[in-house]
């Protein structure tokens, strides 16, 4: 979560939790790019219910996106990571 906090410099009222990361990309106010793109060198190393749960915020958050003029959100992860956020979504 603190990762993200800084990387992506999320707003103050951020909550670093999963609840608080969805909203914070739900909620794009706070960024000045139309597109945000998050490149992924592995997958995050996590429990892997907290995976299953980074990856859901992620594919809701796009999902939420897809079409509208205003934000954008694209993922990226390496090829070799494929089957296993497939096999967890």
């Amino acid at each position: 979560m603190k990762a993200f906090y800084y990387l992506l410099w999320l707003p103050g009222y951020f909550g670093f939790n999963w609840d608080a990361l969805y909203d914070c990309l739900r909620d794009l106010s706070w960024i000045p790019c139309r597109q945000l793109v998050l490149v992924h060198e592995s997958l995050p190393r996590l429990l892997r219910k907290d995976l299953r749960l980074y990856l859901e915020v992620l594919r809701d958050s796009v999902l939420d996106w897809a079409g509208d003029e205003g934000h954008e959100i694209e993922v990226v992860f390496k090829s070799v990571d494929r089957n296993m956020v497939e096999g967890m979504l």
